[in-house]
This record gives structure tokens, sequence and C-alpha cells, in this order.
């Protein structure tokens, strides 16, 4: 099983036309009950962490796109001053995905919180201000 598992791993970063080929090889090579269910757990739990991978991506391009039009409007250096108690480049290494310490930067739970309250407060400060 080990050899069939580095076999595996090896086909991960194939193109496709590779990838169907080598998979062809060890399909015709490994076909045993077992070694056929060791092959359909292996790329059950790859799809599942692409898939999870996917739904992170998505969501981060979506708070790129969400921002993009705010932080044309408002300073970002002041959302992260007032409502996080960090710099600018802080803020932009979570919105960018930025690795930092080797990890890609993101968000947390709390920190989006923290981020739609600081947009709520921003829009009630600025719908707050008359002219006339």
């Amino acid at each position: 099983m080990k050899e069939l598992q580095k076999k595996l791993e090896k086909t991960r970063h194939l193109k496709i036309d590779d990838f169907k080929t080598e998979m062809t090889k060890i399909i015709a090579k490994y076909n045993s009950p077992d070694e056929q269910n060791f092959i359909s757990s292996f790329f059950k739990k790859d799809a599942k962490k692409t898939i999870e991978q996917s739904i992170a991506l998505r969501e981060e391009i979506s708070l790129k796109i969400k921002l993009k039009e705010i932080t044309e409007i408002i300073a970002i250096s002041y959302i992260a001053k007032n409502y996080f108690k960090k710099s600018r480049q802080w803020f932009y290494q979570r919105l960018n995905g930025n690795l930092v310490n080797g990890n890609s930067a993101k968000f947390t739970k709390e920190e989006l919180n923290t981020l739609d309250f600081a947009l709520k407060d921003i829009s009630n400060k600025i719908g707050s201000i008359s002219i006339l």
C-alpha cells in the first residue's frame, strides 16, 4: 500500500491527459478490492480538500470584490487603526491572502465581524452628516 500511495501522490500535479494515463496504469496494476478502495478513498480525500480550498478562495475573492470600491473611498488605514488597532499592511495581508510566517493570512470570523461592524459604523457616521 505504501508503494501505491507513493504512486498516487505523484499523480496529483499532472496535466489531465498525463493523469489519465498514469491512473490507467495504476488501476490495471492494483486491482484487488483493498487496493481499489484505497485508491478511491485517496481521491475522495483529495476531492474534499480541493472543494474546501475552492470555497475558501471564492469567499476571499468575494470579500476583495466587495471591498474594492470601499478601499477607493475610505482609507483602509483608518479601518485598520481604529477598529483593529493594526496597520494598513496587516489589513491588506489578510485581504490579499499574503504569506505571513509561511501561512496564507486571512481574516478570522471574529475579524470579519469587526470589519462588518466597522463598515456599518462608518456608513452610519457618513449618513448622519448633512451640510444643508
